[in-house]
C-alpha cells in the first residue's frame, strides 16, 4: 500500500482542479461535474483526517468521473438486465433486494398495494414475493424457478443500478465491453 504525502495530495487535487484545506483534517472541494451541473448541484467535498484515505477516496472520485464520461447509460442498462438474466447469483440478490422495498403489508399480503416505482410491480408480487419467501427460509430455488426470476428480474434494472455500487458497477460494465472497445476509451 502506497503512503502518500500532503505535497503528493495537493499535487493531485491540483491536477483535479480541486481545492484544499488543511487545518483541523483535511477538506478537498471539487469541481462541479456535468452531472452535477445539470441537477443545479455543487462540487463534492472530501473531509479526512488521514492523508491517504483522502487520497484514494480521490482517486475513486476520478475514477468514477472517467468513467461515467466514457460509458453511456444504456451500456450499463444491458449489462445490468444481461447479468440479471444469465446469473443466478444476480438474480437472487435482485430478487431479495427488490422483495427488501417492499412494505410490511405488501410482504404479508403478497401483493403490490404502493404504486411508488419501488418494490415488485402488481403483476409480480404474488409470484416474485413467495420465491424470495422461499428462498430466505429454505435458501434453495428450483431450476424452474430460477427461470422464471432471471426472466422477471430484468424489468427491475433502474432499482437494481440505484442501488449498486456505482463505481464497481461502471468497472464492471468496463471490464465487460470488448477489448477494442476498452482501448478506445482509454485514449
Amino acid at each position: 500500500m502506497n503512503t502518500h504525502t500532503l505535497d503528493e495530495l495537493k499535487r493531485f487535487v491540483d491536477r483535479c482542479h480541486g481545492r484544499m484545506v488543511t487545518g483541523e483534517g483535511i477538506e478537498i472541494y471539487l469541481p462541479t461535474t456535468r452531472n452535477q451541473q445539470r441537477k443545479g448541484l455543487s462540487g463534492d467535498i472530501i473531509r479526512e483526517e488521514n492523508v491517504q484515505v483522502a487520497f484514494d477516496k480521490l482517486a475513486n472520485w476520478e475514477e468514477l468521473n472517467q468513467l461515467r464520461d466514457i460509458i453511456k447509460k444504456a451500456d450499463v442498462k444491458a449489462f445490468v438486465q444481461k447479468q440479471l438474466s444469465e446469473k443466478d447469483s444476480w438474480a437472487i440478490k435482485a430478487l431479495q433486494l427488490i422483495y427488501s422495498y417492499q412494505t410490511a403489508t405488501e410482504k404479508q399480503t403478497e401483493h403490490t398495494s404502493i404504486k411508488n416505482c419501488i418494490g415488485f410491480s402488481g403483476s409480480d408480487a404474488e409470484l416474485l414475493t413467495s420465491f424470495a419467501k422461499q428462498f430466505d427460509t429454505k435458501k434453495w430455488l428450483s431450476n424452474k424457478q430460477l427461470t422464471i426470476i432471471k426472466k422477471r428480474m430484468k424489468k427491475y434494472w433502474k432499482q437494481i443500478i440505484d442501488a449498486s455500487d456505482e463505481l464497481k458497477l461502471l468497472r464492471q460494465v468496463k471490464a465487460s465491453l470488448p477489448q477494442s472497445i476498452q482501448i478506445r476509451l482509454e485514449v
